[in-house]
């Protein structure tokens, strides 16, 4: 009776430092979680931990923060710990003067602008090429997209009932998030816009387009403010895409750390079960 109660306890236990949410996107609750793990069943565990050169990184990645930015992974919110993994459904959050810089695994940088919330719905590699969605329930984003590998890639940014598509190329959306139109800038490349029912219009390079689900749409050339602006970011994604092998050295060890937490844990469990269980 009294085993049975210990190894209840030490389920309950164990369940409670697993509560904050699986992956790395809560990173402070992740760090309090690695240094509680068992210093035996690490040791059991060392061996079958992949190594931090066998990691592979993530279809999408936090790669740098400025200013006060969160990540709401599990519906728990936390301050980005970037650099870190971003799993399907994950929101980011930015406040005023703060911007967030995401990195796609094969190249590409999303910026989210200040006072954005900005989901990842879906962001993987399978065997057609990149799929990627996103919603921006309000604010603005910017990203630059290279070049889709396949007709099946896909990389698109839906926003107020609009939906954002791109083969490769350099383009904003912005949204307020309560009324019309969404604005689609288009700096290179071409975007193609999509609304219900089943309208579509394309937005070549140097101009931008205002689009309402209602059916309302305006066309016209950026201005000075835009393409300075398009300036701007370019230059911020290329500081990004410069500090690659820092961003993704160090992502790497978070991965192989919580791997190994993980592992960890799992060890853990399964001892207790062999020891406790009556």
């Amino acid at each position: 009776m009294l085993k049975t109660i210990e190894f209840r306890i030490l389920l309950l236990m164990v369940g409670i430092s697993l509560v904050p949410a699986f992956g790395l996107s809560a990173s402070k609750t992740k760090k309090g979680a690695a240094k509680q793990a068992a210093p035996a069943a690490a040791a059991s565990t060392a061996a079958a931990t992949p190594a931090k050169g066998n990691v592979e990184l993530p279809a999408i990645y936090l790669a740098e923060t400025k200013g006060e930015v969160y990540v709401v992974h599990n519906e728990f919110k936390d301050k980005a710990d970037a650099p870190q993994v971003l799993e399907d459904g994950d929101r980011i959050l930015t406040r005023a003067d703060s911007f967030a810089y995401l990195e796609l695994r094969d190249g590409g940088v999303v910026e989210v602008d200040p006072n954005s919330d900005f989901t990842v719905k879906k962001a993987d590699y399978p065997a057609q090429g990149l799929r990627a969605m996103f919603n921006l329930a309000y604010g603005k984003v910017m990203a630059l997209v290279k070049k889709l590998a396949t007709a099946q890639s896909a990389f698109e940014i839906e926003a107020g009932g609009v939906v954002s598509g791109v083969r490769g190329t350099v383009y904003s959306v912005e949204y307020d998030g309560y009324k019309c139109p969404v604005i689609e800038r288009t700096y290179e490349g071409t975007v193609v816009n999509r609304w219900p029912p089943k309208h579509e219009q394309a937005t070549e390079a140097g101009h931008w387009n205002k689009v309402c689900v209602c059916g309302e749409t305006t066309t016209g050339k950026l201005d000075s403010s835009e393409d300075k602006d398009f300036g701007r970011f370019k230059k911020a994604a290329e500081e990004v895409e410069g500090h690659n092998g820092k961003i993704q050295g160090e992502l790497k060890t978070k991965i192989a750390a919580e791997n190994q937490r993980k592992a960890s844990v799992n060890w853990f469990i399964i001892l207790a079960i062999c020891h406790y269980h009556p």
